[in-house]
């Protein structure tokens, strides 16, 4: 079989390629030479050139003296705040895994990127606004423009934003410490903070209504797809429910759908109209909310089991909404369990009662949501091979 032709361009490190600019646009804002930085991180001037150039990596041990080096600039560049560790570590290991990957697959440098973005959602955020690098031919003065004007202004929001590709910044700035804050508190008060991260360990969370409306809502744009398994109707169609869930994430490009599994008898359009009609009802009450259009009413797939079902899958339905995943001895079944599915991958799983007591709402832990989201799946793939 032929070898698959891959261009000049796509033979590039895209990633290397704008974080090479990024450095280069930095020192020249900088007004710093290309030998003292190159001194300060401890690399020759003839190695910085080619990393500017995209053309080589900077070792990622390297992290904390990229920081010093550029984070001493008071120009609107840095509008955003100094590089974070944290961010620069995530871009940085990216950025080798897309080299590795073009290397060991020979493959072109915008699939390698396509790929990581698949797996950790930054970088498909990142990769939907620098898409434009893959347009202009190699060494054009086009690609130049495109990797000084949108590139690598890009990358230095990436390094920047720790909420990097979340439409509610503001509301979790309310929530969150921020880092630089947290560096700045006393010794002892990081004592007991360790303190308090060890004594909830293996604690429930208390996952009230109003707490799971607001979560759902601040981090609609990091999921893929939401299951749920309901002994009733009403523990999801109850309006009362319907007015505190908007169901936000459905007009997110990248959702894929809604999965949900009601073990009562009855047919998926009346499910799907109920469901629908509710949360339009819901919506109605906020302001700026519209109804469900049909794109997102497509999201939505619910399914009802008749009583010969239950008993045909009675074991899995009631592995699933236990409150564990291993076999053995288990408690009664919780009336439902639900998980939302990250881009990056991420299992968020939970049973509970869903009545007025919130300490019948168990979070459940990272190996018991990965088993179940598992099982879910498979009991799903059965019940529409029923049909």
């Amino acid at each position: 079989m032929p070898r698959k032709t891959i261009s000049p361009q796509n033979k590039v490190n895209p990633l290397q390629r704008m974080f090479g600019t990024f450095l280069r646009m930095e020192r020249t804002r900088l007004n710093l030479s290309s030998r003292t930085v190159a001194d300060r991180l401890r690399v020759s001037d003839t190695y910085l050139r080619l990393v500017e150039a995209g053309r080589a990596a900077l070792n990622q041990s390297l992290a904390f003296e990229i920081i010093e080096v550029f984070a001493d600039s008071d120009t609107q560049t840095h509008e955003f705040g100094t590089i974070s560790f944290n961010r620069l570590a995530l871009f940085m290991v990216g950025m080798h895994w897309v080299g590795a990957q073009m290397a060991a697959h020979d493959e072109g440098g915008r699939h390698a990127v396509e790929d990581l973005g698949t797996r950790v959602s930054d970088f498909q955020v990142f990769l939907e606004r620098t898409n434009g690098y893959f347009e202009p031919d190699e060494g054009t003065p086009e690609q130049k423009r495109f990797l000084e004007d949108i590139a690598s202004p890009a990358v230095g929001v990436f390094l920047r934003s720790e909420s990097y590709g979340r439409d509610d910044i503001g509301s979790l700035e309310e929530n969150v410490l921020p880092s630089s804050e947290l560096l700045n508190l006393p010794t002892l008060n990081i004592d007991v903070l360790l303190a308090l991260k060890e004594e909830l360990k293996g604690r429930s969370f208390v996952h009230t209504a109003d707490i799971a409306s607001r979560w759902e809502s601040q981090h609609s744009s990091q999921f893929l797809a939401v299951r749920g398994l309901y002994v009733r109707e009403d523990l999801i169609m109850k309006q009362d429910n319907l007015d505190l869930f908007y169901y936000k994430y459905l007009s997110e490009k990248r959702f894929a759908d809604i999965q949900m599994i009601f073990m009562t008898d009855r047919k998926e359009r009346d499910l799907r109209e109920a469901f629908v009609k509710g949360v339009n009802r819901g919506r109605e009450k906020q302001p700026g909310l519209q109804p469900l259009t049909q794109v997102e009413i497509n999201k939505i797939h619910l399914r009802g089991l008749s009583q010969q079902q239950v008993w045909k899958h009675q074991k899995m339905l009631d592995r699933i909404r236990s409150g564990r995943s291993t076999t053995g001895a288990s408690p009664k079944p919780y009336d439902a369990y639900w998980s939302f599915e990250t881009h990056s991958g991420l299992q968020i799983g939970f049973v509970g009662v869903l009545d007025e007591n919130a300490d019948n709402t168990r979070n459940l832990n990272l190996r018991d949501s990965v088993v179940k989201a598992r099982e879910f799946k498979e009991l799903w793939r059965r019940v529409n091979a029923d049909r």
